[in-house]
């Protein structure tokens, strides 16, 4: 087993502290034939961190503020030299409780489970310590066994500048893209899509649910008439199209596999994005982001083409140069895996899909959102369609119950629970399970309903504060809020594909949960 340190990023794709170790791939495992079946990756997201060999893996870290935070991910698959991948169908933990997110399991790509984030504590000149003391996977090519040592240092240091400077992670980049906010305060907010806590659901059935949205996908909205003292309410602006600071797309092209058919969605903005944010309080409202979403019907094994090396990989630009702009695991490709995906690496040139969806985005940070319970019956195509909408695929039983089965194969921390104490369950597609139907808690539904709740989604308000917790109205900037989230309900138009609307049930109902680093800039 090998474990990679790579530098932390988790605000912009080009964030990373100044003094972040290099990425640094080692050896862990016993043999080289099986190192690379299994790997643990690690972030040091409070100071730069090391990697050094002492027996066991181990990464050590300076301590800020008496602790040091690592992000640690179980992965199948690492590039070490030697070894060739391998079909991992399981792990060992030993002791039983020192478990990590399994990832994906069976493919031969390099695939990551969901990160967990792991705070040791340092007290005087005592290091602390936390270790994975046998970490054993099998796969068709033999074992793996590995041992994982997270060290916190003593850092005299420590009120000198070594530990984060104020916005944390936001700090790294200035705001550029926006002119100056004539009523003197910040001028930008850019919201950036973190890789855990995400949600996308399609349709009635129930079958397009419970997908992960792309991690790094970004929304940037220039800020007006909010100042430093007295106004903590912003007027969000966002510039679309070539040339703009958002561009043309929302996003690089979405993978999606449901009931076997694969699709790969386009999104275009469709006119500037708008909408307030309060500094105050990290409350998003009224928000607009409307989009015509263009449907490719793809194959499994080639769902949208991937940025791999920096080179298209599929598509009209296959062979040509590519920067990623995000990935996403698409579990349910042949083979499963991480899809490196990028603006530069297209389906098809714009207009030339199988059909273009108006999707009105309204993503807000309400606690609570509640289109009601008429269901999918709003969401019928005014000039007919192939499916007729229902509310659900869950039979006389109805929709109502908690999830099981590949509908929850694991129970991870709900993103919008304030307290960061709830647990909601995840799906083996990546994304969230809020509802199962009552005769069968294997699949998802929507409690569309006459008399049900509808489709309930939640949203959670972060304060954007300095490293320190400071918030507005003290006057540095940029002002970091990791975590808010935010959501939406929509309805979808039925695309005219057969294949592709009778599996997914469009017209219909949609909702999506995004859970992001928000970053605000003066």
């Amino acid at each position: 087993m090998n474990l990679r340190h790579v530098a932390f990023s988790a605000a912009l794709a080009t964030l990373a502290f100044a003094t972040a170790a290099p990425a640094v791939v080692m050896p862990g495992g016993k043999k080289k034939a099986t190192d690379c079946f299994a790997g643990f990756e690690v972030d040091g997201t409070t100071n730069s961190s090391t990697v050094v060999g002492k027996g066991a893996t181990t990464v050590e870290q300076k301590a800020c503020d008496n602790s040091c935070t690592f992000t640690v991910s179980l992965c199948i698959n690492e590039p070490v030299a030697g070894c060739t991948a391998s079909a991992v169908s399981g792990f060992t933990f030993k002791p039983p409780s020192a478990t990590l997110p399994l990832p994906v399991l069976g493919g031969s790509d390099h695939v990551c489970g969901d990160p967990m984030t792991i705070v040791v504590p340092q007290r005087g000149k005592k290091i602390g310590k936390k270790k994975f003391k046998k970490v054993i996977a099998t796969a068709a090519g033999g074992k793996d066994p590995d041992t994982l040592l997270l060290r916190c240092l003593p850092n005299k240091d420590n009120a000198q500048g070594s530990c984060p400077p104020p916005g944390g992670a936001c700090a790294s980049v200035p705001s550029t893209d926006c002119p100056a906010n004539p009523a003197g305060g910040p001028n930008e907010l850019v919201l950036k899509t973190l890789g855990t806590g995400t949600d996308l659901d399609n349709g009635w059935t129930g079958t397009s649910h419970n997908f992960p949205v792309i991690k790094d996908a970004q929304l940037k909205n220039c800020l007006t008439e909010c100042d430093e003292t007295t106004n903590p309410v912003c007027k969000a602006a966002g510039p679309t199209g070539a040339g703009s600071i958002n561009g043309v797309t929302f996003g690089p092209p979405l993978p999606l596999i449901s009931g076997g058919v694969a699709v790969c969605v386009q999104n275009y903005f469709d006119g500037p994005v708008s909408g307030t944010f309060h500094l105050d309080t990290g409350v998003m409202e009224d928000s607009i982001v409307n989009l015509k979403s263009e449907v490719f019907v793809t194959t499994a094994d080639k769902v949208c083409p991937r940025c791999q090396n920096n080179t298209c990989d599929n598509g009209p630009n296959r062979g040509k140069p590519c920067t990623p702009n995000g990935s996403v695991n698409v579990a349910n490709a042949q083979p499963p895996g991480v899809y490196q995906l990028s603006n530069d690496c297209p389906q098809g040139a714009r207009g030339s899909g199988a059909a273009t969806l108006t999707i009105p985005l309204r993503p807000n940070s309400a606690p609570t959102m509640t289109p009601g319970a008429g269901g999918s019956k709003p969401c019928t195509e005014k000039n007919g369609s192939i499916v007729n909408p229902q509310d659900d695929a869950c039979g006389a039983a109805g929709c109502g119950s908690p999830c099981s089965g590949n509908a929850c194969v694991r129970m991870v921390q709900d993103p919008t629970d304030p307290t960061g104490s709830a647990m909601i369950c995840q799906d083996v597609k990546g994304g969230l399970s809020q509802t199962c139907c009552n005769g069968d808690t294997t699949i998802p539904c929507f409690p569309t309903r006459p008399g049900g709740p509808g489709i309930v989604r939640k949203g959670k308000p972060v304060v954007p504060g300095l490293a320190d917790g400071i918030a507005w109205p003290n006057p540095s900037y940029p002002k970091d809020a990791e975590g808010l989230v935010t959501a939406s309900t929509f309805c979808i138009p039925g695309t005219g594909q057969f294949s592709v609307d009778q599996v997914a049930g469009l017209p219909g109902p949609g909702a999506v949960t995004f859970n992001v680093q928000a970053c605000v800039y003066k």
